[in-house]
């Protein structure tokens, strides 16, 4: 996500931000991959799909492409692209196929994609940072709060032994229709306020012994001892802690002129540098804003 605001033809800042968005809105059992590249029988390449998400509704499987253009020298992207689209949805065997693009569509991209069904989104940068988004206060500060996980590993009870946990630094855990092995519950408020909802309204500071019930899952301990089980208990402790920083780069995300949410970029000075953050702030059909769900943070 370093590259997200800087922006290249091939796309790939984009599709890494489509990606993460994805990832941290789809449940669990949804595994969200990029770049992956599909052979023939006899090993020659047929394409490389930009994002492919994997998983199930119910009993079914489900499987979704995205594809992402980021090509500003050639202006709004045509019906070609979309017409492809489609033929790749149908030849892989996917359920449904969305187009991203940064530059818009023609008019007759968006009727292929009436009729092809194909799902057209915009990712487009704010030049003027109004005072619209309910996040931000004015002069294009931002101010937000998330719960962060606190204590190296969570207490973890389990209908079957467990080797001692109180040494342990680094602890992991994935479903049985995960794909990779993910850090103890995402610590945002959405995420917080889907494992325990009581909690989101009250709001206090620290958020103590937090109750997290599991169906089947297999822990990774250490990056080397892995342990599968049919059900897992865990007391997780939050604390809430608030950000703010200058915002440098916001992009709506949009489809079919609806907002879908929209990415801001900012940074926050420390003693050790800026630390820039990346936030995605979902909308709902009415407008109203759900919690920023923090794509990426890193020291710049």
């Amino acid at each position: 996500m370093g590259k997200t605001h800087k922006k290249t033809n091939s796309g790939e800042a984009l599709e890494e931000l489509v990606s993460s968005i994805e990832r941290a809105l789809l449940p669990q059992q949804f595994r969200v991959q990029s770049r992956r590249r599909v052979f023939g029988e006899t090993g020659t390449q047929l394409a490389e799909l930009d994002i492919e998400i994997a998983g199930k509704l119910g009993t079914l499987p489900y499987r979704v492409l995205i594809e992402c253009r980021d090509r500003p020298s050639q202006g709004k992207q045509g019906s070609d692209w979309i017409e492809q689209l489609a033929g790749r949805r149908i030849r892989f065997q996917f359920n449904q196929a969305v187009a991203v693009s940064t530059t818009g569509f023609t008019p007759s991209a968006i009727d292929a994609g009436r009729t092809c069904g194909v799902i057209l989104r915009d990712v487009k940068t704010i030049t003027e940072i109004g005072s619209d988004f309910a996040f931000r206060t004015s002069g294009g500060v931002v101010v937000f709060g998330v719960f962060i996980k606190t204590g190296t590993t969570p207490r973890v009870f389990s209908n079957q032994p467990l080797p001692p946990l109180s040494g342990v630094r680094k602890l992991r855990i994935r479903s049985a229709e995960a794909h990779e092995f993910s850090d103890f519950p995402n610590c945002t408020l959405d995420r917080l306020r889907e494992i325990h909802p009581e909690w989101f309204n009250v709001g206090p500071d620290v958020l103590e012994d937090i109750e997290w019930n599991t169906g089947p899952v297999e822990l990774l301990i250490e990056d080397h001892q892995q342990i599968p089980l049919t059900n897992i208990h865990a007391v997780l402790t939050f604390q809430k802690r608030c950000f703010q920083g200058q915002v440098f780069q916001i992009w709506d995300y949009t489809e079919s002129g609806t907002r879908i949410g929209y990415i801001a970029d900012f940074a926050t000075p420390t003693p050790q540098g800026d630390v820039l953050h990346t936030v995605f702030v979902p909308t709902n059909e009415d407008g109203s804003e759900n919690a920023p769900i923090v794509l990426n943070t890193r020291v710049k």
